[in-house]
């Protein structure tokens, strides 16, 4: 065999593994129809032309293909478990300490926010002071869900409980 050939081979080989591994990730996903799809129509006509164009024996290419078939669904199911591992620990301590230091630093900028209102307020007098106080909101902290995490957007599932940080207390009516 040339090397031209030997190429065309292991590209024909890629394509074969490839179009496996799509199907065995489909049905991972829970895809059955279009991993059905591409297994009947799609994965035959790549099989034929690497059989074509592979002069091994037909018991040589089919071995190939059984351990490759095996090969394949062994590294979608380590992959699928390794994803899982990574889900959890995002859920169990990135998220939660990504809100933790996002809440702290909206926290600070509110209260910054807030000292600036009160010194202008102070400047105005009373009367801004409780238009001042009037902005103050009743919960500070953010809701721990999807859109505070970003977790939609990210695509990944929340954990069931996320822990709670106690209100600050911004209270102006003090202000004088």
């Amino acid at each position: 065999m040339s090397a031209k050939e030997a190429v065309s081979v292991e590209n024909a080989w890629e394509k074969v593994v490839a179009k496996y591994r799509e199907v065995c990730v489909l049905r991972r996903e829970s895809k059955l129809a279009e991993s059905e799809r591409v297994l009947k129509d799609e994965l035959p006509g790549v099989i034929a032309a690497w059989s074509a164009a592979n002069p091994q024996p037909i018991a040589v290419k089919k071995t190939e293909l059984e351990a490759m078939f095996a090969m394949e669904r062994k590294r979608v199911d380590e992959t699928r478990m390794l994803q899982r591992m990574l889900t959890a620990q995002m859920n169990e301590q990135m998220l939660p300490a990504m809100h933790a230091r996002v809440a702290e630093e909206v926290r600070n900028h509110f209260a910054e926010q807030m000292r600036s209102f009160q010194l202008a307020a102070t400047a105005e007098g009373k009367g801004a002071a409780r238009t001042v106080a009037s902005m103050t909101p009743d919960n500070f902290t953010a809701p721990l869900n999807a859109a505070t995490l970003g977790a939609g957007a990210l695509g990944l599932p929340l954990p069931a409980a996320l822990p709670t940080r106690r209100k600050p207390n911004f209270n102006l009516a003090r202000v004088s």
